[in-house]
């Protein structure tokens, strides 16, 4: 296959992002695509603004559905190369547009290689990074009356691997992430006379302080669970004012999802403990909710089976990766795994305003579907 067309593809979709839930002219620009190149591929609309394309083969077979990414971040590109982002303060920092080309060159593969029996997906999800996509496809009635995967499989490109290892993990692929906005409301007082108010801005130095002795940062621990503060506003620029009402964000991580559970019992009887002791009003809100990818066994045996045909090599990872990923959700509920595409251990990270999808993992990852697949026909 020529792979020229889709770095080409994966070009004009970096010159072109869009953040989740805004990814309009992207899905239109896949659907045109799948509809030109893949006129024997089925291509339905859900999920606001997601695509699945499918494939039924004539013979009663499995059913397995890949998935990949269409939005981007709010982050402002440093590369001047020619295909750097057009939208300023949004880019592909993640690599979903290399993503999103692996599976144009897969369609094609799909296209001019149809499978001999079952049903393969190609799902083209939208609002993987704010967690809300994966949500929306599998509430959406089209997803619901076509899509019944016996499997389910994605892949992400990881920087720090040597360029086109296969890294799988049995288990648990990536943990259980949520996030959570507390607004503590006190109250305001001159700034000569701070004891006439409730400053919150004492209640978040003691949450912060707190949340350290709940943590077990050490993920080759079974017990891994960390709170992150993400961002803190108390007050405002008025030197004569002592703040009366302060936010805390905070973003939480633990293996699996029941751990999750059991973490945000235990943070909000600290955080019912302060604001008791601070004397102050709260309320929190719970966002951007990643359930725990969980690989399971048949499926990661699939991965390292299609690893070894296609030449690559595999590594097993002992801990999960630290990121959360939408694809949790599917998991949850189908068979399947995520796996890794090594980047290069020189490219910068992903999420870093200098970072680009290396193009050679197009085929990389093309190939790994194309076997997967092969491998459900037998």
């Amino acid at each position: 296959m020529n792979i020229q067309p889709f770095i080409k593809h994966r070009k004009y979709l970096h010159q072109h992002p869009e953040v989740s839930n805004h990814e309009k002219d992207t899905s239109k620009y896949i659907q045109k695509q799948l509809k030109t190149s893949c006129p024997d591929i089925e291509v339905h609309e859900l999920g606001n603004k997601g695509i699945l394309a499918m494939y039924t083969a004539p013979q009663k077979g499995a059913h397995v559905m890949f998935r990949c990414e269409l939005d981007a971040l709010p982050i402002q590109e440093q590369n001047k190369f020619k295909h750097q982002s057009k939208n300023k303060g949004v880019a592909h920092k993640c690599g979903h547009d290399g993503h999103m080309a692996i599976m144009l060159a897969f369609a094609a593969h799909v296209q001019e290689n149809p499978p001999k029996k079952g049903t393969v997906s190609m799902l083209f999800q939208p609002a993987e990074e704010n967690g809300e996509g994966a949500k929306s496809v599998m509430a959406d009635k089209t997803f619901k009356k076509h899509c019944y995967p016996d499997y389910v499989y994605a892949l992400h490109n990881v920087p720090g691997y040597e360029m086109n290892t296969i890294i799988v993990k049995p288990g648990t692929f990536t943990p259980s992430v949520i996030s959570a906005n507390i607004k503590l409301i006190g109250k305001t007082a001159h700034a000569a006379e701070p004891e006439n108010g409730i400053n919150p801005t004492y209640a978040i130095a003691d949450m912060v302080e707190r949340i350290k002795g709940i943590e077990v940062n050490d993920s080759n621990s079974n017990s891994f669970k960390i709170i992150t503060p993400v961002h803190v506003k108390v007050g405002s620029p008025s030197y004569g004012v002592a703040a009366g009402v302060g936010e805390l964000g905070l973003t939480f991580r633990t293996k699996t999802n029941s751990m999750m559970e059991k973490l945000k019992e235990s943070f909000l009887n600290v955080l019912l403990d302060i604001v008791q002791k601070h004397e102050l009003q709260y309320e929190i809100e719970w966002l951007q909710e990643f359930k725990s990818v969980k690989n399971d066994k048949n499926a990661v045996n699939m991965v390292k089976n299609a690893a070894l045909n296609a030449g690559f090599n595999c590594l097993i990872k002992e801990q999960p990766f630290k990121w959360g990923e939408d694809f949790g959700l599917f998991t949850e509920k189908f068979s399947g795994a995520m796996f890794a595409l090594g980047a290069g251990k020189n490219t910068p990270a992903l999420h870093n305003p200098d970072y680009d999808f290396p193009d050679e993992l197009i085929l990389t990852g093309r190939n790994m579907f194309i076997q997967l697949l092969e491998a459900h026909q037998k």
